[in-house]
């Protein structure tokens, strides 16, 4: 469970947008930062790495789309 204070501190850094830049992403040019916006708490968190904790380096905010595309990725 990631904390509040690194939700915070994700959307800041982010700037309340999308920091994907997955090349698997449909809705976005491959390698280039997707222009979807972090709403509400309409967004997610990547992990880069598993067990790497929480560390702002090993995530990434991501949209709904992105963070579907990356869960996708993983399982298949």
């Amino acid at each position: 469970m990631i904390s509040q204070e690194t939700k915070e501190a994700m959307a800041k850094r982010a700037e309340l947008r999308c920091e994907c830049h997955r090349a698997d992403c449909r809705h976005h040019r491959p390698n280039t930062r997707c222009p979807r916006g972090l709403r509400g708490l309409d967004w997610y968190i990547i992990q880069r790495e598993v067990g790497a904790g929480e560390k702002l380096w090993n995530l990434v905010a991501a949209c709904r789309e992105c963070y579907v595309a990356a869960q996708q990725k993983n399982l298949g």
